[in-house]
């Protein structure tokens, strides 16, 4: 799984920062009321060379999506990374692209990636409606739903 635009660092490096639960990860969008960038943290998840979130159909980030501001820009920065950048083997990678909510219907795979981001961040401790989230899925994907980012540019710690 060699992502796209990011050929600075070794693959398995790349996917292992990608899947560290602890990395925080952000999302800046124009907000619709505001015209203005916002930014706010969420849970990634990627899968086929493309980037996924998962939010209420009421947030801004979503309202922002549908009333057509799909250029979005993601950052996920590496927990330990500052204020030494050089202390990581990736301090951040941050991916500028474009966004669209996605749905079970359109594409099969979207209430397994949706229960993939949810077990990504089930740790020990987590509160309950994560694990009754994946079952819901389980027992019934078809309103299933999600964020897709397909990344155009990628810019990393060099």
């Amino acid at each position: 799984m060699k992502l796209p635009l990011i050929d600075n660092y070794e693959e398995d490096t790349v996917v292992a920062f990608l899947n560290d639960n602890t990395n925080p990860s952000v999302i800046t969008f124009i907000s619709h009321l505001t015209n203005m960038p916002t930014t706010a943290p969420i849970w990634i998840y990627q899968y086929n060379n493309k980037f996924y979130f998962n939010s209420s159909q009421d947030t801004h980030k979503i309202r922002a999506i549908k009333s057509g501001n799909t250029k979005v820009s993601l950052a996920v920065i590496a927990k330990d990374s500052f204020p030494i950048v050089e202390t990581s083997d990736i301090p951040y990678i941050s991916i500028s692209g474009t966004a669209k909510i996605v749905t079970q219907k359109e594409n099969q795979d979207v209430a397994m990636i949706k229960k993939k981001l949810y077990e990504k961040y089930n740790a020990e401790g987590q509160a309950d409606w994560v694990q009754a989230r994946i079952q819901a899925l389980e027992d019934d994907p078809d309103d299933a739903y999600i964020v897709e980012i397909t990344p155009e540019k990628v810019y990393t710690y060099d």
